[in-house]
């Protein structure tokens, strides 16, 4: 009795096992777009006294995660909406921010991913933007639609990212 409880709990550290590493090594598309997102707002945050190579390190990681044809809409609730057109824009825009020399934490959370059917080169998701700059008590929240696109290559990259108000009607 006791060896075929061993056998059956054998059996089952290796299907678990199986399915973990099938998993890792196969990650779904979803998987991997939460993957890229994260990374994104990691890319995204920023040290304060961070030297001219750490910045474009940084700066890097973010347009490596963007389209060439990119567009960014952000409007902060009563605040001025920007927009920027192409990777170009963005980068431009990432260096100035870096050049602030403030600390900034930058988090995705609540992303959700609209399934994703098999061979699909586009994908969406909605998802919180958290922003703490170190040293200020509050921090700002957005919610963010995303828009993004595979390509053979390169695998998931942003395509457009638009703020909206999760409580207006549109």
């Amino acid at each position: 009795m006791v060896k075929r409880v061993a056998q059956v709990a054998l059996v089952l550290v290796l299907v678990a096992g199986g399915v973990w590493l099938w998993r890792t090594l196969f990650p779904s598309d979803e998987a991997q777009i939460q993957r890229v997102l994260l990374g994104l707002a990691s890319a995204a945050s920023m040290d304060g006294g961070e030297g001219n190579i750490s910045r474009i390190r940084r700066v890097d990681r973010v347009t490596d995660r963007l389209t060439p044809d990119v567009v960014i809409r952000f409007a902060p609730e009563g605040g001025r909406g920007v927009v920027f057109n192409g990777r170009d824009e963005v980068l431009g825009a990432a260096v100035a921010a870096g050049r602030t020399g403030r600390s900034v934490v930058v988090e995705f959370v609540d992303i959700d991913v609209s399934p994703v059917p098999s061979g699909a080169e586009s994908a969406t998701a909605v998802l919180t933007a958290k922003v703490q700059v170190v040293g200020e008590r509050d921090f700002g929240v957005q919610a963010l639609r995303v828009e993004l696109s595979k390509e053979k290559s390169f695998g998931w990259r942003l395509k457009r990212l638009e703020s909206f108000n999760p409580l207006s009607k549109e």
